[in-house]
Order: C-alpha cells, then sequence, then structure tokens
C-alpha cells in the first residue's frame, strides 16, 4: 500500500519505498500487548503523516549530528 495512495499507481507492480519514522520506548512494567498496542498507535499516526518527505522532517527537526 505504501506509496500507492493515488489512484494512477495503484496498478503499477514494484518496489516502492516510504520511509516512516517511529519511536518506541520499552517500559517493563507494562504487558506485551500493551506494548503493541502503543506501537500500533505510533504506526497510525505516521501512516497519518507519510506524505511528509524524510529530508524535509529533517530540516524542521534539525537533529543535532555526530559522525
Amino acid at each position: 500500500m505504501s506509496g500507492r495512495e493515488r489512484a494512477e499507481l495503484e496498478g503499477l507492480v514494484g518496489f516502492f519505498v516510504n520511509t516512516v519514522v517511529l519511536r518506541s520506548w520499552v517500559d517493563e512494567g507494562l504487558s506485551f500487548g500493551a506494548f503493541l498496542e502503543g506501537v500500533k498507535g505510533e504506526v497510525l499516526e505516521a501512516f497519518a503523516h507519510q506524505d511528509v518527505p524524510f529530508s524535509r522532517l529533517i530540516e524542521e527537526l534539525a537533529p543535532e549530528r555526530d559522525t
């Protein structure tokens, strides 16, 4: 589904890459099911913003980089 939200792309065959940034914290006090429920929420939120190019995200956040 990724990269094929436009009707004219639905029939194309091939590998579409869409980098979606996710962040998760592991809380040892949560059950595995509760952890997965939190990850699910993060994934759905990320998909809601998947049209934002990764390069733009980096420009906006301007994280400190250390090679």
